[in-house]
């Protein structure tokens, strides 16, 4: 990130494009193309359909480290080496994150410190190693570039350089236009889109080889994109001002940290946070930006990493049972209604508690037969309670495509741990080939769906046949990890007059609020 001392506001670099072969665009207004050296290209006409390709290109030289931990100093992160160094592992600490420059010389330091293994060849490598943790769930592989990528895009079949820039010509009121945006890649509602942009367009080739879209734009204007691309631009005021807030905090707590060693701060996908272009801004949704201007939520003087999920199903997630093991007080489980409003809370570790409360109709802010959705949310009623059925031999190609194991027919999913909402962290498949472990929340979800489950919440019934389950029947409540402010939950408490300082600190408990720019 940056701060344009011309116009006095932060600027975020956003990947709108990544790994594709080719995309196309065009101008409402004619721009100028630089490279990314700043040598003048070429004057770009306003209407014109441009296509940016891969001309040539060698991706570049990759490899891969697991994290095995997360520290916030050198102390912390001393010990973490130590414990690790014991159980065999060569590791060492690195720093990742930014320093954000704000206005009068301030800045925002996000930084934290990495503890990572040993440089791997390849992923699979690294992976056979991690596979082996007692708690594998809590790290993640990591890639390294050591070598950049190389070669040359072609706009309109025409050489260009290995990168180029778009700059507008009227800043105010240009647009760029792209198509077949791709939109929830692997979920359930993956497609293409024709998006809208203002600000400036970068082309580079990404560390694939392939084509990565850059967008630089004012701060404020993507954060009135990401309200309205999260959620229905015509939910409430107040709502849209919470989660405006959780975005801008989410960024300044995470940029250059999601996508390590990148050319941009944070990706236009679920990744990190959807942003779909400035073709998504309505009224409410520029409010909702305009009127929280630079505000944050901190926690003991750092912002907080406000997390969000669309549907907790009515008791959040504890971070540290979806990612890594930090405990972070402010992401820790709760139900999702004002004290009082239901009977006393039991922890949803065991089974029958999960089954329990799954056949339950819970007085929580996101559950549609409780509080009545208005019509922009009713696409989520069928999110609060779901159920999936699999033959064992159609679960076991979906989890030799998604896991690469083969497994034959999975015959049982065994509950291993959940977390205190009740999601599974971790499960082992049971096949006719042999059996695998399978964690934490969000690889549970991948592995066991074409596309990915709505959540990890949920428990599993086998329909009897005479030898073997003829039918896995999975039943669950909720969609997403469930960590943070329920989107559809503070959606409801806006409708009900709940302001947004009091959503925020319902879902990010011992927050404050405070203006940083």
């Amino acid at each position: 990130m940056e701060w344009s001392k011309e116009d006095a506001k932060p600027l975020i670099r956003i990947a709108i494009v990544l790994a594709e072969r080719s995309t196309d665009f065009e101008s409402n207004l004619p721009f100028q193309a630089y490279s990314l050296e700043g040598k003048p290209l070429f004057s770009g006409a306003k209407g014109k359909s441009f296509r940016i390709a891969i001309g040539e290109s060698t991706p570049a030289k990759v490899i891969y480290r697991i994290r095995f931990a997360i520290a916030d100093n050198e102390q912390q992160a001393d010990t973490f080496v130590q414990k690790w160094q014991k159980q065999g592992h060569k590791t060492e600490a690195m720093w990742v994150g930014q320093r954000i420059p704000l206005a009068g010389g301030r800045e925002i330091n996000n930084r934290e410190i990495w503890i990572i293994s040993e440089p791997f060849s390849s992923r699979e490598e690294a992976e056979n190693v991690r596979q082996l943790l007692e708690d594998f769930g809590s790290t993640t592989i990591i890639s390294q570039v050591i070598a950049e990528s190389s070669g040359y895009l072609s706009i309109n079949g025409k050489k260009v350089e290995a990168g180029l820039r778009l700059v507008p010509i009227d800043r105010k009121n240009n647009r760029f236009l792209l198509r077949n945006v791709r939109v929830g890649a692997g979920f359930h509602w993956d497609h293409l889109e024709t998006q809208i942009f203002s600000g400036k367009l970068e082309f580079r080739i990404d560390s694939q080889g392939q084509v990565c879209a850059i967008n630089v734009l004012d701060l404020e204007e993507y954060l009135a994109s990401v309200n309205s691309s999260e959620m229905p631009p015509e939910c409430n005021l107040d709502f849209l001002k919470a989660q405006t807030i959780a975005a801008r905090s989410t960024i300044f707590a995470t940029a250059g940290k999601h996508h390590w060693g990148e050319a941009f701060d944070l990706c236009a996908t679920d990744h990190c946070q959807c942003f779909y272009g400035v073709g998504r801004i309505r009224q409410n949704s520029r409010k909702a930006a305009t009127q929280t201007n630079g505000e944050v939520l901190m926690h003991k003087n750092k912002i907080c990493d406000a997390r969000y999920a669309k549907l907790c199903a009515g008791i959040t997630e504890s971070y540290e049972n979806v990612w890594d093991n930090r405990k972070i007080p402010y992401l820790s489980t709760h139900v999702d209604n004002m004290e009082g409003a239901s009977p006393t809370y039991q922890t949803l570790t065991t089974e029958t508690a999960i089954k329990q409360f799954l056949n339950t109709n819970p007085e929580v802010f996101c559950n549609p037969t409780i509080y009545q959705l208005p019509p922009h949310l009713e696409y989520a009623r069928h999110y609060f309670h779901w159920e999936v059925n699999y033959s064992p031999e159609e679960l076991g190609e979906i989890v030799q495509t998604k896991s690469g194991k083969n497994l034959g027919a999975i015959l049982d999913i065994i509950p291993l741990k959940r977390g205190y909402s009740g999601r599974l962290m971790y499960v082992k498949l049971i096949g006719e080939k042999g059996d695998l472990i399978v964690g934490k929340e969000l690889e549970i979800r991948r592995v066991l769906s074409s596309k990915h489950l709505y959540s990890s919440c949920f428990y599993v019934e086998k329909i009897p046949d005479s030898q073997q389950p003829k039918k896995l029947l999975l039943k669950g409540r909720g969609w997403g990890h469930g960590v943070g402010m329920c989107q559809i939950g503070a959606a409801v408490m806006g409708e009900l007059g709940y302001d947004y300082a009091t959503i925020l600190s319902h879902y990010y408990p011992d927050t404050q609020l405070e203006k940083i720019y």
